[in-house]
């Protein structure tokens, strides 16, 4: 633990660090399929990109920091609706914002057949903020930049490199098939969806042709 590092004399940097831009490629077919969904209600976080961590765990072997504990975050807090026009501008589409409650962000959990105690800790922790009993999620500090002399990098610069090659890609049936699944675990209403009735309707005429 950290009390046991400071009580010792092994030179360390412990560097704690905020929920990770990159997360959300783990949601690269549905946001390309037009849904983004973080159970964050309407609280925002100082999402930070990895890079900008690697970028910090190098520079400190110089040791200049030793024996500190750097909090490591984005330039700014930030929402799911903020993120979805973000991401929205980035590959060219609307993008809708989901926010499930905790216990269909738990049965998706379960889908995917998560380790318990992963599905508890994430079940606890999105809890937390959609309660606002998370404060420290949104806050900002200047440790990346105290530290590599760089500001860290933007959410919109991440999904400019993350997502803005693959802007000109064709929306596949696979992409559609899991905004669907989607939609169905949040309780959407895709007949209230327009674009996904326009979808719908030329995904039909298409077959016919």
């Amino acid at each position: 633990s950290s009390d046991l590092l400071h009580r010792s004399d092994i030179p360390h940097v412990i560097l704690r660090a905020n929920f990770f831009m990159q997360n959300a490629l783990q949601q690269r077919v549905s946001i390309e399929a037009g849904v983004y969904a973080e159970p964050i209600a309407n609280h925002s976080i100082s999402y930070v990109d990895v890079r900008d961590i690697a970028d910090v765990a190098v520079a400190v072997t110089s040791g200049d920091f030793d024996d500190q504990a750097l909090t490591l975050t984005g330039r700014e807090a930030i929402g799911g609706e903020r993120i979805s026009n973000l991401l929205g501008q980035t590959i060219g589409k609307r993008i809708r914002f989901v926010s499930p409650d905790p216990s269909s962000f738990r049965s998706a959990l379960e889908e995917k057949e998560l380790p318990d105690w992963h599905i508890d800790a994430l079940t606890e922790l999105y809890t937390r903020v959609q309660e606002g009993r998370a404060a420290h999620v949104s806050s900002i500090t200047s440790d990346i930049e105290n530290v590599t002399g760089q500001r860290p990098r933007s959410f919109i610069e991440f999904a400019q490199d993350a997502f803005g090659s693959r802007v000109a890609r064709r929306r596949s049936a696979h992409a559609q098939i899991t905004r669907r699944f989607w939609y169905q675990i949040f309780d959407q209403n895709l007949c209230r969806d327009p674009d996904w009735r326009s979808e719908e309707h030329t995904s039909e005429l298409q077959s016919h042709h």
